[in-house]
């Protein structure tokens, strides 16, 4: 049985190598090995450089080369064939790259430029009255906001915001004393005049001119990052300027001044807001008065209008990037950016310049400054710091006073133009009370889909819409 298998075995390795023998004496056995050779470098390299062919290609290939030993000129044109193929549809990833780059850009701008994304949304009672207004709104009405491109998203707008300085404008200062001794200031600032220059290429010059007792003036309530030392108070200054209008920007105790007490301004009471209101009216008896409130002095403004009513000495307001609920507003703010910027800016205007006076607080009412400053988040400054001078019991308690509450915004008596912006990272849109605005026949409600909080920018070299 072994030898049988033996006889077997050697029978077939003697038929194998005859046929060995035979392909070696064949003509075309060299141009075969030389085919199978270069095929497999030309799959390996292609296969191992940047541009890689797929491995069907190889296996299409692999398929073609089985021929190859009974035909060798098949072979030779096969070759030529694939590495065709391969070359015609090979990319680089730098080049796919530099494709998907473009086509993102363009898919964005295409999204964000939409006209449903830049349309400018008005709400108000369709009286006479109002679409006469919002007639005359001629960049809101019918139109669309398109912010700078770079700066599309809420924080790029802040950013932008922070570098917008506005240095020509003058100031005249008047100091107002309080009944508890304190003190709050006024910034006035005269209109302009537009100069004709006949010279080539002018755009015209304006200068100041000195106002009288029936120059239109606008009082202005700046939020809680600043008073008229502020980029948007001060550009919104000048526009107003070169508009003939005469301007007064209120600033409450200790922002941009001494204190003269130990208390610093609460936001939550009107008192001081209403004797500088009081003061200006008495003071320009014949001018016609506006207002306009940004932020923070927006929801000031607005609980104003509310509490005189019929009595307010305004004609028409403003309120900008008005927060309506400040609990829910600081809730949002809770572990942002924006929560460590308010705090730190908060503390350079309001606490830092007067650490000599409030060093009394920490005797009166217990108050740990260095532990006021360390604070991580703005319930627990406020919770280490104004509760204690106020008397508050909480920081709810505290923001509760800020709220702008339905009967208030039912007694609004003069025609009112509410601006918000739907991104606003501070005031979330969720949160205007719309339906209790959509009632008062007095209000204008602007939305903007983009704009950030008091921001708007626009164009390629960044500026504020001028409304």
């Amino acid at each position: 049985m072994l030898d049988e298998t033996i006889a077997k075995l050697k029978s077939f390795a003697d038929e194998k190598l005859q046929k060995v023998k035979s392909y070696k004496l064949s003509q075309n056995f060299t141009e075969i090995l030389r085919g199978k050779r270069n095929t497999l470098k030309i799959t390996l390299s292609e296969r191992t450089s940047q541009n890689k062919i797929h491995w069907s290609i190889f296996h299409i290939f692999r398929r073609k080369d089985s021929h190859v030993e009974s035909k060798s000129s098949a072979a030779s044109e096969e070759t030529p064939k694939v590495v065709s193929f391969a070359s015609k549809n090979n990319f680089s990833r730098k080049k796919t790259l530099k494709y998907a780059v473009v086509f993102g850009i363009t898919a964005f701008l295409v999204y964000e430029f939409a006209p449903h994304r830049t349309k400018i949304i008005l709400s108000f009672k369709n009286t006479p009255e109002n679409n006469a207004l919002a007639s005359r709104l001629t960049y809101l009405h019918n139109q669309h906001f398109y912010p700078t491109v770079y700066s599309f998203a809420p924080l790029l707008q802040s950013i932008v915001n922070q570098f917008m300085e506005v240095n020509d404008v003058t100031f005249e200062r008047e100091y107002l004393k309080l009944q508890d001794g304190g003190t709050i200031a006024l910034d006035w600032a005269n209109p302009y005049v537009k100069v004709e220059d006949t010279s080539k290429g002018s755009k015209g010059k304006y200068a100041e001119v000195a106002a009288d007792e029936n120059t239109p003036t606008i009082f202005v309530i700046h939020g809680l990052t600043g008073g008229s030392n502020a980029g948007y108070i001060r550009g919104f200054v000048k526009h107003a300027q070169k508009r003939g209008f005469r301007v007064v920007v209120f600033q409450h105790r200790g922002v941009n001044q001494p204190l003269s007490t130990p208390l610093p301004y609460n936001g939550g009471v009107l008192d001081d807001l209403s004797f500088a209101i009081d003061h200006v009216r008495a003071k320009l008896p014949k001018a016609r008065l506006m207002a306009v409130g940004n932020s923070l002095g927006g929801n000031q403004l607005l609980r104003y209008l509310g509490q005189t009513g019929e009595n307010c000495p305004f004609e028409s307001a403003v309120a900008l990037s008005c927060p309506w609920d400040v609990n829910k507003c600081v809730n949002a703010l809770t572990g942002t950016v924006y929560e460590k910027f308010f705090i730190k800016k908060f503390a350079e205007n309001s606490l830092l310049p007067h650490m000599g006076i409030l060093v009394e607080l920490s005797k009166s009412h217990g108050i740990d400054l260095d532990q006021v400053m360390s604070s991580k988040s703005l319930r627990m400054f406020h919770d280490n710091f104004t509760i204690k001078v106020y008397n508050y019991k909480d920081s709810y308690e505290l923001f509760d006073t800020y709220l702008v509450k339905k009967e208030q915004i039912q007694n609004i008596k003069i025609p009112t133009l509410i601006l918000h912006s739907r991104d606003d990272p501070i005031v979330v849109a969720k949160d205007i009370p719309k339906e209790d605005i959509a009632e008062n026949d007095n209000i204008i409600l602007a939305e903007t889909t983009r704009g950030a909080h008091i921001c708007w920018f626009t164009g390629l070299k960044p500026k504020r819409v001028i409304i």
